[in-house]
């Protein structure tokens, strides 16, 4: 009994001892001057500012340290050092402290690693990158499962490529691809690696990955149909796109067009119907162009491509020598714009601005002046900025002018001086410009006037039933 009482007294001495030994704060040794150094304070970097590099950084020693495989890091080490002593005087299991299973221990870890990779995805969603990939690259240099370490390199590629580091998402993203090639996630992967490489304008990969995505898909489960099924629809709209901005415009309204005829509630027709209808428009095929955009306004109205939609309308129209419809497509532009006052002004304005500039430019280069005067007012009214106005109203005088109408013509150029005195020192150089032009057309015109109204006008000839004598070298000819 008295040994039984002195192992227990000699193993609580023994505990007390060793939580004294670990709640006593550490010291730490003194700086050593050396004659003639000056200690300098340390600098802590702001996490807020710059982060981009400080991701690059740590994604790119993660990748570089060629940490591919931790777990068998973490089975050799505990392979090469030495099991633990038994302490001695607990040789009796019931004097030993209650110890949890392995079972529990690993629970409680994998637990504690989901916690960890829920907490660096919601400091992704935060924007605060670079403390979410110090935490993703620790979990993935941990002993943790597979089961969190693939979630965990997605979440650092997703990381990268929100942060900027493309080319980090881009090599974040082929490992995953390459170390779990049967995942779920890998079609939305290789969906993500293409829209990089487009970004990046590399467009051949681009597509390839597009591709790539069409036939991981066909082997993948079918649970998740659904999900494959926009991501598919998703990759075609891409490849489109891409083909666009190649300049292949066949090929893009090739995949459009086969897109529009699926029967599927998945696909945002409507934009898919525009794109078809810019391709083709940009292909030269203007018949079918027009036919495409008149179906597309019966339908959808309202839309927030129609701006645009009648400037390609008007542009084809043209082309095609429809001048009347042509003129009709700016007109209806720029009355949309003054009546409804829609979240999008600015848009509107830019295709309306654009729209009645080439086609009012192209009406007056062919002799349409009516026509291009109907146009120039139409755009004098919707913007009120010197920078715009000015030259309008510039040109409804010019028109004036050919049209033999002076006075008129004289008007327009008032209005851009008068307008002028209200500016300051700080006009741009072409408002400038406009009104030194319009102040030497008014001159120009007034002496003009001046000058017709001090000459007589000749008397008209008298009329007589004889008909004009021809020339003396035009009746030699006929002779002959």
């Amino acid at each position: 009994m008295s040994r039984v009482r002195f192992v227990l007294m000699t193993w609580l001495a023994s505990a007390a001892l060793a939580i004294a030994v670990e709640s006593a704060p550490a010291k730490t040794p003194a700086p050593t001057s050396k004659q003639g150094s000056h200690s300098e304070p340390a600098q802590v970097a702001n996490p807020s500012t710059n982060s981009a590099p400080k991701v690059d950084a740590v994604i790119g020693k993660y990748l570089s340290d060629n940490r591919a495989n931790p777990a068998a890091k973490s089975l050799s080490t505990a392979a090469s050092s030495p099991p633990p002593a038994e302490l001695e005087g607990l040789e009796n299991p019931s004097l030993r402290p209650p110890a949890t299973s392995k079972s529990d221990r690993s629970d409680w870890k994998r637990r504690d690693y989901e916690q960890q990779l829920d907490v660096a995805r919601q400091l992704r969603q935060k924007k605060d990158f670079p403390q979410a990939v110090i935490n993703l690259v620790t979990l993935l240099e941990s002993d943790a499962s597979e089961d969190v370490k693939r979630p965990a390199l997605l979440e650092l590629g997703l990381a990268a490529q929100q942060a900027g580091q493309l080319l980090r998402a881009q090599q974040v993203f082929a490992q995953f691809v390459g170390r779990y090639p049967d995942d779920p996630q890998v079609p939305e992967v290789l969906l993500r690696q293409g829209l990089i490489h487009r970004e990046l304008g590399a467009h051949t990969l681009a597509l390839a990955k597009f591709y790539a995505v069409l036939s991981s898909s066909l082997t993948l489960k079918l649970d998740r149909f659904p999900f494959y099924q926009r991501l598919v629809l998703q990759a075609q709209i891409e490849i489109a796109d891409t083909f666009f901005l190649q300049g292949k415009y066949s090929e893009a309204a090739e995949y459009l067009a086969r897109l529009l005829r699926l029967e599927t509630s998945e696909l945002d027709k409507p934009r898919i119907q525009f794109k078809l209808i810019r391709a083709q428009h940009s292909q030269g095929r203007h018949d079918e162009a027009i036919g495409q955009g008149n179906d597309f306004l019966k339908r959808n109205g309202d839309s927030t491509d129609v701006p645009e939609l009648r400037f390609l309308l008007a542009r084809s129209y043209m082309t095609l020598g429809r001048v009347r419809e042509s003129l009709r497509e700016v007109m209806l532009l720029m009355e949309s714009q003054l009546a409804t006052g829609q979240t999008n002004a600015m848009a509107l304005a830019y295709w309306q601005q654009r729209a009645g500039n080439d086609i009012a430019n192209q009406l007056y280069q062919e002799g349409d002046l009516l026509g291009a005067l109907q146009v120039y007012q139409g755009l004098a009214q919707i913007d009120r900025s010197p920078q715009w106005q000015l030259p309008a109203w510039y040109q409804i005088g010019l028109i004036y002018e050919r049209l033999k109408q002076p006075a008129r013509a004289i008007e327009s150029f008032d209005h851009i001086l008068q307008r002028g005195t209200e500016l300051d020192a700080a006009a741009t150089p072409a408002v400038k410009t406009v009104l030194e032009m319009a102040r030497w057309r008014k001159d120009f015109l007034q002496w003009q006037t001046r000058a017709e109204a001090a000459v007589p006008v000749p008397p008209p000839p008298p009329i007589t039933n004889e008909p004009p004598k021809a020339a003396k070298s035009t009746v030699l000819r006929l002779k002959k």
